[in-house]
């Protein structure tokens, strides 16, 4: 059986479009809905292929559970420290989750198991991974491609633990035997060897019922010049004024008003719908808590995705433009490039322009 650990709904996404693909190995989808704060009754489970389950569980609450016995607290300190259980401790932690946890929906002590996570470091995957000796990564988004600063206080026990001493990589671990990309040659050489082509992300009659499942009723939008705004979470607070990014979305929905085309506004799950709709009430919001790529695999035309320098629709490239004021060589210098739009709106004004025109050439 094929396990899944999410924690967004682009982690479920994607892992139910795996799990399609490889029908008919039986799978197992286990997603934390309370990390994006998503309502756990918005999915339809009657809607799921007989070979895949999912289960809706909350981080909190494991672990409050875990908290609470002395078992628990030892089992989680050795998952914090990316531990492998010999057989007899394993299979008692799985008892213990079994016990714990009446809301998972499948025996975790039934062998063997294939662990697909998306993100290591991450609380609830790092606690499944004490099941297996070994696991398998899918693509997070951009920080797959990108080297993390370690602090020089970590730099010996890295080195004598065989990793880069200096920065972070996603996989680095030698328990991670793989890493599915959407673009493999650009991960790090580092544990590039690792990595493995997605081939899973296709339109077919198999993924109908991903609709259903996520509670969406599609809008067909028949014209290919469609844009979709992708919204994200404010960053350079400290610096950037707090209503730069609603000044830059005001920007986008003016020029492409101009043009004609439609639009329609697609929230970070962490965002509040709510401030958006009030900001801009004659423009059509997507379900907040959906993931955008949904919006694509249920559309029958390809459209438009522009955002500042969101990974939305990463992976997707057939079926959307993605668009980004910064890209990829801008984004270490995005707060001086923010901060010129800032001070100077015809700069951001021209930036907008640029990228917009762009679009309209590539079509």
């Amino acid at each position: 059986m094929n396990v899944y650990i999410c924690s967004t709904v682009r982690h479920l996404l994607f892992s139910l479009l795996k799990a399609t693909y490889e029908k008919p190995t039986p799978s197992h989808i286990i997603f934390f809905y309370d990390y994006q704060d998503i309502d756990k009754n918005s999915f339809d489970l009657t809607a799921l292929p007989d070979h895949i389950t999912v289960s809706l569980l909350s981080r909190k609450a494991i672990g409050n559970k875990l908290s609470h016995s002395l078992q628990g607290k030892l089992f989680h300190f050795l998952a914090m420290r990316n531990a492998y259980l010999p057989n007899i401790i394993k299979h008692h932690f799985a008892h213990l989750l079994n016990n714990l946890l009446p809301e998972l929906k499948t025996n975790v002590t039934n062998a063997p198991i294939e662990l697909f996570i998306f993100n290591e470091r991450n609380k609830m995957s790092r606690l499944f991974r004490l099941l297996v000796p070994d696991y398998q990564m899918i693509e997070d988004g951009m920080a797959n491609y990108t080297k993390k600063s370690v602090s020089r206080s970590k730099w010996l026990i890295r080195l004598l633990q065989g990793k880069t001493p200096s920065y972070l990589l996603f996989g680095e671990s030698n328990r991670c035997k793989a890493i599915y990309a959407v673009t493999p040659d650009a991960i790090p050489s580092e544990v590039r060897s690792k990595a493995k082509q997605i081939n899973f992300i296709t339109k077919s009659e198999n993924i109908g019922y991903l609709d259903q499942f996520f509670g969406y009723q599609p809008q067909q939008h028949n014209d290919s010049n469609a844009f979709i705004i992708a919204t994200q979470p404010a960053f350079h607070k400290e610096v950037l004024e707090a209503d730069l990014q609603f000044k830059i979305y005001d920007e986008m929905i003016s020029q492409l008003n101009d043009i004609g085309t439609p639009i329609i506004l697609k929230t970070h799950p962490s965002e509040d719908p709510e401030s958006y709709q009030n900001r801009f009430p004659n423009i059509q919001l997507a379900p907040s808590k959906l993931p955008l790529e949904l919006l694509l695999l249920s559309n029958q035309k390809k459209v438009n995705i522009i955002s500042i320098s969101s990974s939305a629709g990463l992976g997707f490239e057939h079926l959307c433009n993605k668009i980004e004021l910064l890209d990829a060589e801008q984004i270490s210098k995005s707060e001086p490039i923010m901060l010129s739009w800032q001070n100077n709106h015809s700069e951001l004004q021209r930036a907008v322009r640029d990228k917009i025109k762009l679009s309209q050439t590539n079509c």
